[in-house]
């Protein structure tokens, strides 16, 4: 599976990049800091799937996520760190097929984690 990893924070792509980094069913086929760029590369790299952050500059995950799944219908799932029932529903109407919370990378910076 290629998967297409959008996030305007370079920890977080680290983060999922790392955890991603042992499985041989999944390759990351791109990296893009914000909406605009997503599409442009799922348009070019037609990847399996796309995490998609949120809040990005030029253009936000949602606005990004229904051009996606509107114009090239490749499953997104939208990470972010702010999740709440409001988010999820627009999310989920923009046509994300999951919406998960980001782990707090403060707590990940916590040894006894």
């Amino acid at each position: 599976m290629r998967i297409i990893i959008a996030d305007d924070s370079a920890i977080m792509v680290s983060i999922i990049q790392h955890f991603f980094e042992n499985d041989d069913d999944i390759t990351i086929a791109g990296v893009a800091k914000n909406g605009q760029s997503a599409i442009d590369l799922a348009k070019f790299l037609t990847p399996d799937a796309i995490i998609m952050d949120i809040k990005m500059p030029v253009m936000d995950g949602l606005e990004a996520t229904k051009i996606i799944r509107g114009e090239l219908n490749i499953p997104v799932l939208v990470f972010s760190n702010e999740v709440n029932e409001q988010i999820a529903i627009k999310a989920y109407q923009a046509g994300a097929v999951e919406v998960l919370l980001k782990p707090d990378i403060d707590q990940l910076n916590n040894p006894g984690f």
